[in-house]
């Protein structure tokens, strides 16, 4: 599942984005039915040593079969093992309450793991979300990489005290391995892993990079929405951002909460309630070093 990944970052890092992406595609964990669930073991410090392997993982929902499951990965019977191979322990919710209570999360169920709800009510793509209630009403008719990255900047300062509570579970003694999830596996998840990978003190290039990968796992998202568009009259092409995970959005995000505090552990100290002791306990829980 990491082996490669392992292999290959744990040597050098590059500032060039498609050769991480190479190295990144065998972060992604093979399930069926599910397209962007992967593994952060492999990626690394800046300062040397890299994320364990197995100890946390990032996904999409996760949810029985309904009439209420659209959009989201549908649980499979024959899928069961290779849910239970996880061996998960804890599993992190970050969907509003009003998402999760219609298609809870199913992932903690093969291994009877802690589910641990964090509603982070700010989504971007999604049915429930405020982006798509304008979408539809003809109101937002063009979304960019940066009008992403401001929406996260703010998300993440808003939500301060949620995010940091979803550090500190990640650093309980026994919570790994621990899978992370929103909807789609992309905004929320994603602005949480970062700051996670900020803390643990991930080389940045990786950081972006493992961002960008859900345009690769989850390509041209934008066309599960063909018709919401098409009938508010939304060229598709000029809102896609809000759907995909360009690189760039995560490194305005990263640098813009630099330049208001300094930098993210300032950040996570100020604003989050993590402070050193509980970044130290992640460094412990979840980096490994490298031999050699």
């Amino acid at each position: 599942m990491t082996d490669a990944l392992h292999e290959a970052d744990a040597v050098e890092t590059s500032p060039d984005l498609s050769l991480w992406q190479e190295r990144l595609r065998a972060s992604r964990v093979e399930i069926p039915g599910t397209t962007n669930t992967r593994d952060l073991g492999g990626l690394p410090m800046a300062g040397g040593g890299i994320v364990r392997p197995g100890a946390v993982l990032r996904g999409e929902a996760l949810a029985h079969p309904g009439p209420s499951v659209r959009r989201v990965a549908e649980w499979s019977d024959a899928a069961i093992e290779s849910y239970r191979a996880l061996g998960l322990r804890t599993v992190i919710d970050l969907r509003a309450a009003e998402e999760a209570a219609l298609a809870p999360s199913a992932w903690a169920e093969p291994t009877g793991a802690r589910l641990v709800a964090v509603p982070i009510d700010e989504g971007g793509e999604g049915d429930a979300t405020d982006y798509m209630r304008r979408l539809r009403a003809g109101e937002l008719r063009s979304f960019g990489p940066a009008e992403l990255a401001d929406y996260y900047v703010r998300t993440v300062r808003a939500r301060a005290p949620r995010f940091g509570r979803a550090l500190r579970v990640l650093a309980e003694p026994g919570a790994t391995p621990v899978l992370i999830h929103c909807a789609a596996g992309k905004d929320r998840t994603g602005m949480l892993v970062a700051l996670l990978l900020e803390a643990l003190g991930v080389d940045r290039d990786a950081t972006v990079a493992d961002y960008s990968m859900t345009s690769i796992f989850r390509p041209n998202r934008v066309e599960a929405y063909a018709d919401v568009l098409a009938s508010a009259g939304v060229d598709a092409s000029a809102v896609s951002a809000l759907f995909d995970s360009p690189a760039e959005t995560m490194r305005l995000m990263l640098e813009g909460v630099d330049a208001d505090y300094g930098s993210v552990r300032a950040f996570l100290r100020r604003e989050a309630g993590v402070g050193d002791d509980i970044v130290e306990r992640l460094r412990a829980a979840l980096v490994t070093p490298v031999a050699g």
